[in-house]
């Protein structure tokens, strides 16, 4: 069983994300009919039907308790797997309900291990050494964009197109990160609801005026550049 159950865990990590939704939509589904009397007239109007977004997973598979792992690692401490309990913050919460709710659908036990450290480019390290000793301690990894990218120089990753399962056309996938992370119809890493780490910090770009100009570069501190989409990182 743990074998079989290997190759097909990873398609949680879509489940993961399917379940946060599940959760906010639980009462979901077609909303009643809302009818108003006006003065001379009755007018009966329907709400419009929410939209409700499915996992596209096909029956219920039953995983005999296996244990998956994610490894978490980078400089942000960001470990969005962490609510254990409920305390009332909603983010925690809504990190509760979901875990829970895929550990009790697919009979599943969802640990994690954290390594957190201001090397944000070593995080494949403990990752490669798993792989190299044959152990397969980790299911998925959560790590900085340079140690997913050290990973994938090394050969460890698996093609993310190939999980079953794992449909990366749903909504809580970040769809910019599916296209400029592939390699041809290979893709090894990508990001969207599944995490708020890429929500946690903001970035910014430094330049020097004086070089730009030197160099005859237009002028980027116009705000019309981004805009035109002729400045681009």
């Amino acid at each position: 069983m743990k074998n079989s159950a290997k190759t097909a865990a990873a398609f949680l990590a879509a489940v993961l994300v399917f379940a946060a939704i599940f959760t906010a939509c639980a009462d979901g589904g077609t909303s009643p009919a809302d009818t108003t009397e006006a003065a001379a007239t009755d007018v009966t109007t329907e709400a419009e039907e929410s939209p409700r977004l499915e996992s596209g997973l096909v029956g219920q598979p039953d995983y005999g308790g296996y244990d998956f792992n994610i490894y978490l690692h980078g400089a942000h401490g960001v470990n969005d797997f962490k609510g254990e309990e409920q305390n009332g913050e909603v983010i925690n919460d809504a990190q509760y309900e979901r875990t829970a709710k895929v550990e009790e659908l697919y009979n599943v036990k969802i640990s994690y291990k954290e390594f957190f450290s201001v090397d944000n480019r070593g995080g494949q390290q403990n990752v490669l050494k798993s792989v190299a000793a044959g152990s397969n301690d980790y299911d998925i990894a959560v790590m900085s964009g340079y140690s997913c990218c050290n990973a994938v120089t090394s050969n460890i990753l698996r093609n993310l197109n190939t999980v079953p399962n794992l449909d990366l056309s749903m909504p809580w996938w970040d769809q910019y990160a599916n296209s400029d992370f592939a390699f041809g119809d290979k893709l090894f890493m990508t990001t969207g609801d599944i995490s708020t780490a890429d929500n946690a910090s903001s970035y910014c770009i430094y330049f020097n005026k004086k070089m730009a100009e030197n160099f005859g570069l237009p002028n980027l501190t116009k705000k019309s550049m981004p805009c035109s989409g002729r400045l681009t990182t």
